[in-house]
């Protein structure tokens, strides 16, 4: 034994029913002010930019999602997000691992780093050499060389990030 039927239902009977409308207008005008306010929200939550300052070093937070910005030099900035060194039109860009190796600097105390430390940073898995970090500290010198009076000296199996003194006396400028 075998049944089928047919069921057919107008669309448009929806609109006949004033109640059904006047409920769904309800909902989306609700729906569509929080969209609105929310909107406005996170954007006067991430207009103003903030100054932190993060061990005798010149911070800019732009929003709570981005990275740090550091003031590395007289009108120098390295945006850690974007791996780059900026400085008025100048943009150097860094490979990621320098850019980790520069921020590690800029965030270690007294800016030194021990060899096995970058060691362990760089390359977890254990496949750093002494050759690798040479290359790689190498490389940082070049970029920093371009826009900013930043040195990196080695001294009892350590590298150490030498700052300019107006930098260190934590002199702010605007940016």
């Amino acid at each position: 034994m075998e049944a089928t039927g047919y069921a057919s239902c107008e669309w448009w009977w929806l609109l006949s029913d004033w109640r059904l409308l006047a409920i769904g207008g309800v909902c989306a005008g609700i729906e569509l002010l929080f969209f609105i306010f929310g909107k406005m929200y996170c954007y006067r939550k991430n207009r103003q930019p903030e100054e932190v300052e993060q061990e005798g070093l010149p911070v800019i937070v732009v929003t709570v999602e981005q990275s740090p910005v550091y003031q590395v030099g007289e009108h120098t900035f390295f945006d850690a997000e974007r791996m780059e060194l900026i400085k008025e039109e100048q943009v150097v860009k860094l490979t990621p691992q320098t850019a980790v190796l520069l921020e590690k600097f800029l965030q270690a105390e007294g800016h030194t780093l021990s060899t096995s430390l970058i060691s362990e940073t760089l390359w977890p898995n254990g496949s750093g050499s002494q050759e690798r970090i040479h290359t790689l500290i190498r490389r940082l010198r070049k970029s920093l060389g371009e826009l900013t009076a930043l040195q990196i000296k080695f001294k009892n199996d350590s590298y150490h990030l030498i700052i300019p003194h107006f930098i260190e006396k934590n002199a702010l400028t605007n940016a």
